[in-house]
């Protein structure tokens, strides 16, 4: 390659006796004309020859023009000529048009020139209640996703109100899951223990009636087979536990009772009340998926509200659908009104009831929570308010004071935290943010005061 003062041109390209110099927006050429040699080279922006004409008719030519007609590939070409002092016109001049991503798609009819990942306006369509279901109302976009607020499909028959998917049988994995039925039939015993049954439990002060007492001379526990997880998928087993003597170990095997298929092993030690142990996996491919929960030695323990739920593998947070048999991965905010229950729900099968006719706060929060700095997220959740002000708050390290607290843009956003009595109607609240800095402890706390809600459906994912 040679230089014409900086500019990239083939070899052998004359330097010299240059008439003209003639750039097309249309087609991102540079037209050279030649003086003396008659001669018209096309270059594109890179210096690179496209074509080069000899014997260009009118002679000492002295300007040069090209006029375009998109679609159509033939263009005007007008010369000026010197001596002549006349204008030579000729059509049928062959052209291509700039495209500047190099997809095929020319510039006059790519919606994004830019993106060769997308050169046509895409339909969406608006999903006002945000059940993932778009209305009639559509609007185009040159975008390959919907932007927020818009999905890719019309089928919502109301677009007031989210969609109610009819769910039949329990979400739980497990059976007897919360140990209501009668006998042990649904629970096998691993090893031999001394005592594994069934007790009406008068420590608990909420919840189900029923826990399994084990208790073990050497390691024992109980365990149940074949449990149907589909290979690939996201699952998170929650359970209660509540340790007298020694320890419990839990452990999930592919056909295998006694080694976890992940070499992990949650150990729940000595406490005095019911603790909530949670994990979250993806299934391996076996068709004798198992859950143990067992002793090393001597032992007393106490079992209750045991669960495994396929879940949201993008979702930040624990018991998201409110599904699991414990109410407890959702930590007490305030006072400890909090209770799951079935006759009031949008997804699934339960819902999270909270209510105090105090003005002191109730509610549920999550911690430990790890975002990163810099990258943006959605939180949705799905509530109801019968009465009260229920309060929806981001806290970093903090359960008390939102993270954006002293923003400009605080005052606003604050506003439409409050949520007050949505009239017997599930509601929708959608909050999109960028934590301001790393942290292994963000924190959601949804808080009521003065009233009554049900909360559904929450969920943290990472917007990509």
């Amino acid at each position: 390659m040679v230089n014409w003062w900086g500019i990239p041109v083939a070899p052998n390209t004359p330097t010299s006796d240059i008439s003209d110099l003639y750039f097309s927006k249309d087609t991102g050429t540079l037209y050279v004309l030649y003086d003396g040699a008659n001669r018209l080279i096309e270059m594109d922006l890179s210096g690179n020859v496209i074509q080069d004409y000899s014997n260009v008719p009118v002679a000492d030519q002295e300007g040069v023009v090209i006029v375009t007609h998109h679609p159509s590939l033939s263009a005007d070409i007008y010369l000026a000529s010197d001596s002549g002092k006349l204008i030579g016109w000729y059509s049928g001049f062959a052209v291509r048009y700039y495209d500047a991503d190099k997809d095929g798609v020319d510039h006059f009819v790519d919606c994004n020139d830019a993106d060769p990942s997308i050169s046509q306006e895409q339909t969406f369509y608006q999903d006002l209640d945000g059940d993932g279901l778009g209305s009639s109302v559509s609007a185009l976009f040159c975008q390959n996703t919907p932007p927020t607020g818009y999905v890719d499909n019309s089928d919502d028959l109301d677009d007031s109100t989210p969609y109610k998917p009819e769910v039949t049988g329990d979400l739980n994995l497990l059976h007897d899951g919360n140990f209501e039925e009668g006998g042990m039939s649904s629970w096998k015993e691993y090893g031999t223990p001394l005592i594994a049954e069934k007790f009406l439990e008068t420590e608990k002060s909420t919840g189900n009636s029923q826990v399994v007492h084990l208790v073990t001379k050497a390691g024992a526990g109980i365990q149940q087979l074949h449990i149907p997880v589909t290979a690939g998928h996201t699952y998170e087993l929650s359970y209660e536990v509540r340790v007298v003597q020694g320890a419990l170990y839990t452990r999930l095997g592919a056909g295998d009772s006694n080694h976890d298929f992940e070499n992990v092993q949650q150990v729940a030690k000595l406490s005095s009340t019911y603790r909530v142990q949670s994990r979250r996996f993806v299934a391996p491919t076996t068709n004798d998926f198992r859950l143990v929960m067992a002793t090393r030695g001597e032992a007393d323990v106490y079992i209750d509200n045991v669960s495994i739920i396929e879940v949201d593998p993008n979702n930040l947070l624990l018991d998201a659908d409110f599904e699991a048999e414990s109410p407890w991965t959702w930590k007490k905010y305030a006072l400890d009104q909090r209770e799951k229950v079935t006759d009031d729900i949008i997804f699934g099968n339960k819902s999270m009831h909270l209510s105090t006719p105090l003005a002191t706060a109730t509610g549920v929060q999550q911690t430990g929570l790890s975002v990163s700095k810099g990258k943006k997220y959605r939180l949705r959740v799905f509530y109801k308010v019968n009465s009260g002000r229920l309060n929806i708050r981001l806290g970093d390290r903090n359960s008390n004071s939102d993270f954006l607290s002293g923003d400009p843009i605080f005052f606003d956003l604050i506003q439409d935290s409050f949520k007050f009595n949505t009239r017997g109607e599930w509601k929708l609240y959608t909050r999109d943010f960028v934590p301001k800095e790393d942290s292994n402890d963000f924190r959601l706390v949804l808080n009521l005061k003065n009233g009554e809600a049900w909360l559904d459906d929450v969920s943290i994912v990472e917007l990509h």
